[in-house]
């Protein structure tokens, strides 16, 4: 499952975090956008099967607690509805 999850997480742009921010509620610029990708592109094996506070953290750390608060809450509601395909 591993690889799959790998095959798409490649194929994400800032572009489709923009969408998916805008479709759940978060407002996000490109400059957030940028980070969110940065860190989802180097981490997702971190934020999946390993601890993903200290990610949080760092991203907290850039985009403020507000927007973090929502984006770690969707992150959390994501991985727990899929958590069986992981």
């Amino acid at each position: 499952m591993k690889f799959i999850i790998k095959e798409y997480i490649d194929k994400i742009t800032t572009q489709d975090i923009l969408r998916f921010g805008l479709e759940n509620g978060v407002s996000l610029e490109k400059e957030d956008a940028d980070i969110l990708y940065f860190y989802l592109k180097n981490n997702w094996e971190d934020l999946l099967y390993g601890s993903p506070l200290p990610i949080i953290s760092k991203i907290e750390d850039k985009l403020g607690k507000t927007k973090c608060k929502i984006i770690s809450d969707l992150f959390y509601m994501y991985k727990e509805k899929y958590k069986d395909y992981l």
